[in-house]
């Protein structure tokens, strides 16, 4: 019996999630080495754009949804945008542990960017 592709969307989101919840924490309390470091940070944003799309499955599982749509594209943009910031802190604090005000002001605009996309994605899945 061949599964129907959308409850295989959904079983991926939900390991996109869970990999993200994972993550995260790993990412901001773990003392790993920089290498470590940044590809926990560069498979944040994917497993958050997967999970993303795993949840736009289930909301249109009974009928289509334009919000479900816009929540996903606006957290898939929101996981790129974490992924650029996170490397780019890691970059600039591997370089400059005590960095000047314009490579702070360069993460901390993509920090302000990813905010307002993963904010706007969670408004429109609610």
């Amino acid at each position: 019996m061949i599964e129907h592709v959308q409850i295989r969307w959904i079983k991926v989101g939900i390991l996109g999630g869970l990999s993200a919840s994972i993550l995260y924490p790993v990412l901001l309390f773990a003392p790993l080495p920089l290498p470590l470091t940044a590809a926990v940070g560069s498979l944040l944003g994917p497993a958050i754009g997967v999970g993303s799309l795993g949840l736009y499955h289930l909301v249109r599982l009974h009928a289509a949804s334009v919000a479900g749509a816009l929540g996903a594209v606006h957290n898939i943009v929101a996981g790129a945008l974490f992924t650029a910031m996170a490397l780019v802190q890691l970059a600039v604090r591997s370089r400059a542990p005590v960095a000047g005000g314009d490579l702070v002001g360069v993460w901390l605009g993509l920090d302000v960017a990813w905010d307002v996309y993963i904010g706007l994605g969670t408004l429109a899945f609610g």
